[in-house]
């Protein structure tokens, strides 16, 4: 009986290697696995050529790169002065009013608005941080279109970017942790501040993300499993 079963054994063993050589063997002839295949009724993560991909983390990194802020010349310099001052009003239509002729200035108020982040007023430092962000915002638009365009590649980009951020931030936070443990609080206040700046970036890509992803492709796009690239 033993004897049998193990004949058994072996002749199955037999079969499964077979059917792998053929299988495997076909695709490896055709020079690369076959595409995904849709999960519970969510798309196939797409195979995406590596010229598009590279193009895509170039536009990323220009998207993600500081907005410049050129010097305006004296007379705009001296209307964005005003306006920043016009911030601190008493008047509330005279702060909106500031705070939309002050983003209408575009990069040329970056400057000074940047170094009003540091004011002492509070009214001041909310509404040049409102400001900053709308004229970045308005400057990075374009880019943003050019993702999108790029479909599935600046999706991965993307993607890829955020995973980075959450995983620096995470290291961030351990280091942190030990530092705290060991009693080196320079040392943890720092990590700390590392890992605050690479969740408000990781938060920042999410967003972005939701912006050049089709609704659809969202919840598998947020998972860390990497997309295969291919080389065309």
């Amino acid at each position: 009986m033993s004897a049998m079963i193990g004949r058994g054994q072996s002749w199955l063993w037999w079969l499964a290697g077979s059917l792998c050589a053929l299988v495997f063997g076909r695709w490896a002839g055709a020079g690369e696995l076959p595409a995904p295949k849709p999960v519970y009724g969510m798309p196939a993560r797409p195979v995406v050529n590596e010229q598009d991909q590279q193009k895509a983390e170039a536009l990323l990194g220009e998207y993600l790169a500081p907005v410049p802020a050129p010097e305006p010349p004296p007379p705009a310099k001296a209307e964005i002065e005003k306006l920043i001052k016009d911030f601190a009003s008493e008047d509330a239509k005279a702060r909106e009013a500031a705070s939309a002729a002050v983003v209408k200035q575009g990069r040329a108020a970056l400057g000074l608005l940047r170094a009003a982040l540091g004011s002492k007023d509070a009214e001041v430092v909310e509404r040049s941080k409102l400001a900053v962000a709308a004229i970045e915002n308005a400057e990075r638009a374009p880019k943003i279109e050019e993702l999108k365009k790029l479909g599935f590649a600046g999706q991965n980009a993307v993607r890829q970017k955020w995973t980075e951020a959450n995983a620096a931030a995470a290291a961030a936070e351990k280091a942190a942790a030990e530092a705290e443990k060991a009693g080196k609080a320079d040392a943890a206040a720092k990590s700390r501040a590392e890992a605050k700046a690479a969740r408000e970036r990781a938060a920042a890509l999410s967003g972005l993300l939701r912006q050049v992803s089709p609704a659809v492709m969202q919840a598998r796009y947020m998972m860390v499993a990497p997309m295969r690239v291919q080389a065309e």
